[in-house]
């Protein structure tokens, strides 16, 4: 008999081999000449595994493998139901095959397993004949992301001095997340998810999109690329009025303040923004 040890690591190899347990017992391949990265661990221990008169040890094994596979494809599913609408049951069951073989559940939280399903996108066979798939996968995970995320309630801030409203820094929910797609993925996305058939497939065209959560689900905007820009600076710890001179230089003919104002009152009516940072109060939590 082995040792515990050595049966566990054989049993949790062909258990959760995507091809099942005779596609790992016999060593296939898959089309893109792609086999596991972790190879079986030797010597093999199928005959440690009782058989009974109405099923083989491959059999027996073949229930638990099946029931593993079938549990991180319907969790991938759930994660990416777009991808899974474009692609059909068949050639996303295929997808999903292939990319846990090149990337295993190594997390006891499901929610965390596509996290690399945007980029093994980029390669796979599938994005032959649906070149909007990786859009589609990044959009997909960055709403998931989102919908895991905690919210923080508006926080108005206290009163100021006028003359420090340039210094301000805004501060966005955790659920918001900025995205740039090369496809037209966000209508796509948004029939599915309204159990719609979408019109037609995303097409090649550029979209800046606002992703984030309000007290009902997950939103998903297209902006223009100022408002995107602007965003995303205010994100990254930019001060407002640094944003707003960099907007009078880029669009001279609608920046500045006011143009700011519009967009800031939208974002807060959305919950985009959970508070907004003073001189004062920065100097307060860089103390503490």
């Amino acid at each position: 008999m082995p040792s515990l040890g050595k049966l566990q690591r054989w049993l949790r190899w062909i258990i959760t081999d995507p091809r099942g347990v005779n596609g790992a017992l016999s060593d296939e391949r898959f089309e893109l000449g792609t086999g596991r990265p972790d190879p079986e661990p030797l010597p093999r221990q199928l005959a440690t595994v009782t058989s009974t008169g109405s099923a083989s040890a491959a059999e027996r094994l073949s229930v638990y493998a099946s029931g593993y596979f079938w549990r991180l494809f319907e969790a991938l599913a759930s994660d990416f139901p777009a991808a899974h609408h474009a692609l059909g049951p068949a050639a996303f069951q295929k997808f999903v095959a292939e990319y846990l073989v090149q990337h295993p559940s190594e997390s006891p939280n499901l929610a965390d397993l596509g996290g690399t399903v945007p980029s093994f996108s980029f390669g796979c066979a599938a994005t032959q004949d649906f070149p909007f798939l990786p859009d589609l996968t990044l959009l997909e995970w960055n709403v998931h992301l989102s919908l895991l995320s905690p919210r923080e309630p508006y926080a108005p801030p206290a009163s100021m001095p006028e003359s420090d409203w340039s210094s301000l820094r805004v501060r966005f929910d955790p659920t918001v997340r900025l995205v740039i797609t090369e496809w037209s993925v966000a209508g796509f996305w948004k029939a599915v998810r309204a159990n719609r058939p979408p019109a037609t497939p995303p097409r090649r065209r550029r979209q800046w999109l606002v992703v984030h959560r309000d007290d009902v689900w997950v939103r998903v905007r297209a902006v223009d690329r100022a408002q995107w820009c602007a965003l995303l600076r205010l994100q990254q710890g930019c001060p407002l009025g640094w944003v707003c001179e960099r907007l009078a230089d880029e669009l001279p003919q609608q920046a500045g303040p006011s143009i700011v104002d519009q967009w800031f009152g939208a974002w807060v009516k959305r919950g985009l923004v959970s508070r907004i940072e003073t001189s004062a109060s920065l100097m307060t939590n860089a103390t503490l």
